[in-house]
């Protein structure tokens, strides 16, 4: 398999409506929800084996993969329930640590060959966007700031600050449309979350 062959395959894969194709000025909720990662990187698999194949080998180069080190809190309870979910029963005994390990790299590398695949796809077609535009919007709810988007952004692993706020506005509007409808049939309540007042109030006190 040729380097010609594996462009072939990205140019291929970048023509085709797989549904990696975001458009900020008309993204959606339904776009968000249905994004999925698992889904990508099997469609990725099944359109082009041979370049899924060769990026596994050379991400496993040495033999095994570098399992990913982080104190972060979050990651480390979203590790403890993937692991819950493979302790399954397996002829009398379950898993053991070391699969549940190998489990962990091998769901890191899937992630890997779905962004490096996703670069290649936007470097041939910038509309094929879907991976970029997804993680743009998860940069703007953590307030990112812009020059680290910008930097993500060359790299191709995210869309631009201005990209990423035509998507919110879009999906601004979606909400605002939504909230009126709900509100005519007059069967919603709405609520205030976290509204704090300060009321300035004297204190009695006996002289």
């Amino acid at each position: 398999m040729t380097v010609k062959q594996y462009a072939q395959s990205i140019n291929q894969m970048a023509q085709q409506e797989t549904g990696w194709k975001f458009s900020a000025l008309n993204a959606s909720s339904d776009q968000l929800e249905d994004f999925k990662l698992e889904h990508m990187a099997r469609d990725m698999q099944s359109l082009a084996p041979e370049l899924w194949g060769m990026l596994g080998d050379v991400l496993s180069a040495s033999g095994q993969t570098t399992e990913v080190i982080c104190d972060d809190a979050d990651d480390e309870e979203y590790w403890r329930e993937d692991d819950s979910n493979v302790e399954v029963q397996n002829e009398g005994t379950t898993h053991s640590r070391e699969n549940i390990k190998a489990k962990r790299r091998g769901a890191i590398v899937k992630i890997k060959k779905v962004v490096l695949m996703s670069i290649m796809l936007q470097s041939s077609n910038q509309k094929c966007n879907a991976l970029q535009s997804i993680y743009g919007i998860f940069l703007h709810s953590c307030n990112t700031p812009q020059r680290v988007i910008h930097m993500l952004a060359r790299m191709g692993i995210s869309t631009c600050p201005a990209t990423i706020l035509n998507a919110i506005r879009s999906l601004s509007h979606e909400s605002i449309t939504h909230i009126q409808a709900m509100s005519q049939t007059l069967l919603v309540g709405y609520v205030y979350d976290n509204f704090d007042v300060d009321f300035k109030t004297s204190a009695p006190f006996n002289t």
